[in-house]
C-alpha cells in the first residue's frame, strides 16, 4: 500500500477515480505552502513546487495498493510524473508534480491556477459545483 495525494482527475468525483473506487480516503489533506497548481494546456491540473513561496493545495490523502496505482498512474498524461509532495503534517508519493526533473517543460503550455489568498477550483475541477477553498 502506498500513501497517494490527489489533486486532479483521481479524487472523488474526477475522471480518473474509477481506478482507485473503494480504496481507502484516509482524508482531506493540504500541501505545504511550498507548491504552485498549474493547469496544463486547460486539460488537467499539476503541482510544481515554487522556490519564490507557494500555497498550500487541498487535496485528498488515500492509502492505494499497488494494483489500483498501478491503474491510476496508467490514466496520467505523459507530463506528470510520480513525485514526493510535502503535507502540512507528512510527506508522500503523489503522481500530481509536473516537470522533468524540476520546472515544466517549455514545450509543456502551463498557466498559474493559484493566486495569493485562497485558491479557487479550476474550471477542471472534478466536483459538481464551484468550490472556494478558505484560507489557513
Amino acid at each position: 500500500m502506498a500513501l497517494m495525494f490527489l489533486n486532479g482527475d483521481g479524487m472523488r468525483g474526477g475522471r480518473a477515480h474509477y481506478t482507485i473506487e473503494g480504496v481507502p480516503l484516509v482524508g482531506e489533506r493540504r500541501t505545504a505552502a511550498k507548491y504552485r497548481f498549474f493547469s496544463v494546456r486547460d486539460e488537467f491540473p499539476a503541482l510544481h513546487p515554487s522556490a519564490d513561496g507557494g500555497e498550500p493545495i487541498l487535496g485528498e490523502l488515500y492509502d492505494v495498493p499497488m494494483g489500483p496505482l498501478n491503474a491510476l498512474l496508467a490514466t496520467e498524461p505523459a507530463e506528470l510524473e510520480l513525485s514526493i509532495v510535502e503535507l502540512r503534517t507528512a510527506s508522500c508519493r503523489s503522481p500530481w508534480c509536473c516537470g522533468r526533473p524540476s520546472t515544466p517543460s517549455a514545450s509543456t503550455r502551463t498557466s498559474p491556477a493559484t493566486a495569493a489568498g485562497a485558491p479557487t477550483a479550476p474550471a477542471w475541477a472534478p466536483r459538481a459545483a464551484p468550490v472556494t477553498w478558505p484560507a489557513l
